[in-house]
């Protein structure tokens, strides 16, 4: 099997305008999730589970706006997306995506033909390979039924 994400040591906590430091976030985290796994993150809330997320698409650390000297205050380990580092462009290369905890919130047209669609229109796939991309997906994970009525 090979290796789809990788975090090594990963460590993390949110800058802060006063002279006394954020607590960590992240702590200590090695997480390695070969391909065909199927994984998901849970815990209470605050537990960093969301930041956890914007760390693999890179949100963090580089939307952070820190310098390369405050960066080592805030940000440590590695993380790397199918072999290649996580670097301020990943959220772009379409390799990794991320489901908020209240999904409905972030659906455009509540239909699941729509949203499945979406990143593939955006991709500018062609209608007719986007359709039977997503039937194939449906049919992977036995959804087929729920979307039969969105024809």
């Amino acid at each position: 099997m090979s290796t789809i994400l990788n975090t090594e040591g990963l460590w993390w906590r949110y800058p802060t305008f006063s002279e006394k430091p954020n607590p960590w976030i992240l702590r200590d985290v090695h997480l390695q999730v070969e391909a065909g796994e199927c994984f998901g993150i849970t815990g209470p809330s605050g537990a960093g589970k969301t930041t956890l997320c914007r760390s693999m698409l890179g949100a963090i650390p580089y939307s952070s706006r820190l310098t390369p000297e405050q960066l080592p205050q805030h940000f440590r380990g590695t993380l790397t997306v199918l072999g290649e580092p996580v670097t301020a462009k990943t959220s772009t290369t379409n390799r990794i995506g991320m489901v908020l905890q209240d999904p409905e919130n972030q659906f455009l047209r509540m239909s699941l033909l729509h949203e499945l669609a979406l990143g593939l229109q955006i991709q500018g796939i062609p209608n007719d390979e986007i359709i039977q991309r997503i039937y194939a997906a449906l049919c992977w994970v036995e959804q087929w039924e729920s979307c039969l009525g969105d024809r």
